[in-house]
């Protein structure tokens, strides 16, 4: 079995407890880790979890917080199914208590448990085992950080085996694939309130969350989006991704072929 630490200030860890297989941080909330965990513990597996549902860095998380004030059941099977529809199998976070009720959030939105990983909180619990269809138990609360039990060769965020597709019941629904670029293969999608950018390669998936701000956007902003699906269309080389704001502003999104920049105007 696999060790990893995980803490809110990174700092805090004393060197003698140290160094773990793995590297767990928040990449959003009170406490944004994630970026600390990686620095002190370099050649440790990182691992990104998002605490706050919608925010800005939530597309860096390859998983979701289930602690109490963080992704209710709901709100993490939404995050589960999205990252599901890019490609990338996501894991939940929570606690062995809190554990069926997540599983039945998502099988609400029509995912089956098995198509997520699943990190179960239990001091001690079951000691320093994962407890059985978890990828990982966090089982000791040391203070500064805590520590879990990871199976043997977990991947965290690998991609699914399949392509995007839209699971039934999914209220976020996913964009038609287009191609403008060589040997690649373009999704886009509007959740919680972000507009995101899922591209294929023949190495594999990769996605972004086009959060802004614009440069036509003050830069304290950010673009608010209702849950709907965007428009794409491929004009020669040139991709457009055509959306609406919560305020009802539609702007236009566009790449060429050649760049890797993405540009915005709003449309009258």
């Amino acid at each position: 079995m696999a060790s990893m630490f995980d803490a809110t200030y990174p700092a805090g860890i004393p060197d003698s407890a140290g160094i773990p297989d793995y590297a767990m941080g928040y990449v959003d909330g009170e406490w944004p880790s994630y970026d600390g965990m990686v620095a002190k513990y370099p050649s440790a597996h990182p691992v990104a979890i998002s605490a706050i549902p919608g925010s800005p860095t939530a597309g860096r998380a390859q998983g979701c917080d289930g602690e109490k004030g963080d992704y209710d059941p709901a709100q993490a099977a939404h995050f589960a199914a999205f990252k599901l529809v890019l490609g990338v199998v996501p894991f939940i976070y929570c606690s062995w208590a809190a554990w069926h009720d997540y599983q039945v959030a998502c099988t609400a939105v029509g995912i089956q448990p098995t198509e997520v990983d699943w990190g179960i909180a239990a001091y001690p619990g079951i000691g320093p085992v994962p407890y059985p269809g978890s990828v990982f138990h966090q089982y000791v609360d040391h203070g500064p950080y805590d520590e879990s039990v990871v199976v043997d060769g977990w991947v965290p965020g690998r991609p699914t085996a399949t392509a995007p597709t839209t699971p039934t019941g999914d209220p976020m629904p996913c964009s038609p694939a287009v191609t403008f670029k060589p040997q690649q293969t373009d999704v886009f999608q509007i959740a919680f309130g972000v507009l995101w950018h899922k591209w294929g390669r023949p190495g594999g998936w990769s996605n972004e969350a086009l959060t802004g701000p614009f440069s036509v956007v003050a830069p304290t902003r950010v673009l608010k989006l209702a849950d709907q699906e965007p428009m794409v269309a491929v004009l020669g080389s040139q991709c457009n991704v055509t959306f609406e704001d919560a305020a009802g502003r539609v702007w236009l999104l566009a790449q060429d072929a050649t760049s890797n920049q993405w540009g915005v105007v709003e449309l009258p």
